[in-house]
């Protein structure tokens, strides 16, 4: 897999600046030369083009962190689900997993607000969630939305009080 050097560079905030400006990557490219960085126009171009997602062209968002954010979800799907599936279910785990899922959609959400994403499902983490849950017990996806529901109504109190 190829990785990205501007991603890993201490400029990338400064070139994601200059792009979100209105700068062309050519003249990023010139930058870039004049301050002797060592990027070229095709590595400039694969960062804005495959590392930022752009919304009504102003705002990028970094593609990266929400591929780890859904990565940890999968992460914890897969692991519930060989939980499930080896009939070993330790309770104290299983709520672990849970947990993380809940911190995970807190930074999602936390992401979409820091860059001013406008949700069209204000539900649809919650029922993605849902849905991964299916083969968990019943009571434990009650006590899911239920602790839903009470961070919905005050999402600032740490989950340790759910």
């Amino acid at each position: 897999m190829r990785t990205c050097n501007i991603c890993n560079s201490p400029e990338k905030i400064e070139l994601e600046r200059m792009y979100r400006e209105g700068k062309t990557i050519k003249s990023i490219e010139q930058y870039c030369r004049e301050h002797n960085y060592n990027f070229t126009y095709g590595m400039l171009y694969y960062h804005f083009k495959n590392h930022l997602i752009r919304d009504n062209d102003t705002i990028p968002i970094p593609t990266n962190l929400i591929n780890r954010l859904i990565n940890n979800l999968e992460i914890c799907d897969r692991k519930i689900s060989e939980m499930i599936n080896s009939n070993q279910i330790e309770p104290n785990i299983l709520i672990r997993y849970i947990s993380e899922i809940r911190h995970t959609v807190v930074e999602l959400r936390n992401l979409l607000k820091e860059y001013n994403v406008k949700e069209t499902k204000p539900e649809s983490i919650f029922n993605m969630i849902l849905s991964l849950m299916h083969d968990l017990p019943e009571e434990w996806i009650k006590k899911f939305q239920e602790r839903y529901l009470k961070w919905r109504e005050n999402p600032n109190l740490s989950p340790i009080y759910y």
